[in-house]
């Protein structure tokens, strides 16, 4: 099981970014964002966070990425990514990341992955 406070090598540099749909049962909290601005060389075009309730430590992030250097290896495709406290990975490259649809269902199935005990985050 994940531990209720994890402590994270790193997260995303993110600067500022909209909630535009969160969802609470009690235990956990998910939180989904677009509109993300971040410093550094990766960009992220949506994000969702999986918390504990009451909490601001998220347990794991998913993104959907892009940088410069992916656009010139891989024009149009975004990473799918997932943060977890030891570091980040990336699960995948794909032109329908990019889509806000495709992406959430994707990131459905990285956190039931993540919450079930002793899986690995898999795409």
């Amino acid at each position: 099981m994940i531990s209720p406070a994890p402590q994270w090598l790193y997260l995303p540099p993110i600067e500022s970014a909209d909630v535009v749909h969160r969802h609470d049962d009690g235990t956990m909290r998910i939180e989904c964002y677009a509109n993300l601005k971040s410093s550094g060389a990766i960009e992220y075009l949506y994000m969702v966070g999986v918390y504990p309730s009451g909490s601001k430590i998220p347990l794991a992030l998913i993104t959907c990425e892009t940088s410069y250097f992916l656009e010139l290896s891989d024009p149009g495709k975004f990473a799918l990514g997932v943060f977890l406290p030891k570091g980040h990975h990336t699960l995948g490259v794909a032109t329908e990341y990019g889509d806000w649809n495709v992406f959430l269902k994707k990131a459905v199935t990285v956190i039931e992955s993540i919450l079930a005990d002793g899986q690995s985050p898999t795409a």
